[in-house]
């Protein structure tokens, strides 16, 4: 059985409006025969938008979390070691991190599914993208040397 996403209204009342996509629950065979379910995971778009964007706009969180992030992917691409993947999954420790400053200084938001977090490590991703490139630039200026790939 394959994923599907589907978008659905979040039925009148609290939160009434919201889009939210939704992943069935997909059966995953693993290699000792066992079949594990994956529970169906919301994705709060509007939530994951606003996390984005405050993790964008706090200054202590940029200079402590989101700058350091994007150095160590710039390092990365140099060596050839570099991965989309891996990156958004670092990227979802920020988006931990925002929502932990979120809560305290606009009050709890409930239960954030990991769905809704990865969400909003993808959106924050191009931003943490374009700085790691100007990083990469800045490091080659230097050190010629030290940038072997140039993908």
């Amino acid at each position: 059985m394959q994923s599907k996403d589907r978008q659905d209204s979040v039925p009148k009342g609290e939160g009434a409006g919201l889009q939210v996509h939704i992943q069935e629950v997909q059966e995953i065979v693993e290699g000792n025969g066992m079949v594990r379910r994956k529970r169906e995971q919301v994705i709060d778009e509007p939530l994951a938008r606003e996390l984005a964007i405050t993790i964008e706009n706090d200054g202590n969180l940029y200079r402590q979390m989101y700058e350091p992030i994007a150095k160590n992917y710039a390092r990365k691409m140099a060596k050839c070691t570099y991965d989309k993947d891996k990156a958004i999954k670092g990227i979802v420790n920020l988006v931990d991190e925002g929502l932990r400053r979120y809560k305290k200084d606009f009050g709890d938001v409930g239960r954030v599914s990991t769905a809704t977090k990865v969400a909003s490590a993808k959106e924050l991703y191009p931003g943490i993208k374009e700085l790691a490139d100007f990083h990469l630039k800045e490091m080659c200026e230097k050190k010629p040397k030290s940038c072997g790939c140039k993908k």
